[in-house]
């Protein structure tokens, strides 16, 4: 796998437990889509709203593994994590979860156009 997949991965997780919406904005491409684990769909702008207002908070993302593979334009990654977060005004919580995620190459650089959640 394509060692800037990883960082773009990597760099996605730091993100989000730092609340950094512009970052996210940019790995993120205009067509991305969240497949949550309850099987809500949501597109990018509707996820970045709800880190924004608080609908997902997360405290902290600690990666278990990333493995996947790509062929120079477009790549697929199963994502393990140990994720902290509150979410949907719930209790905070660690939760295992693996994403599976697909990205492009786009202008030279991997964007992330789905992530699909489940727990593991």
């Amino acid at each position: 796998m394509d060692p800037a997949v990883e960082s773009t991965v990597r760099l996605m997780c730091d993100a989000m437990a730092a609340k950094d919406a512009v970052t996210l904005d940019s790995l993120y491409s205009d067509d991305m889509r969240l497949i949550h684990m309850t099987g809500t769909v949501q597109n990018k702008e509707e996820f970045l709203s709800g880190m924004s207002d608080g609908t997902f908070v997360y405290h902290g993302i600690k990666v278990v593994s990333i493995d996947g593979r790509d062929d120079g334009r477009t790549a697929e990654v199963r994502l393990r994590t140990l994720t902290d977060a509150t979410v949907y005004g719930g209790s905070r919580h660690t939760w295992r979860l693996e994403s599976q995620l697909k990205l492009r190459k786009e202008s030279a650089r991997w964007q992330i156009y789905e992530s699909r959640v489940t727990t593991f």
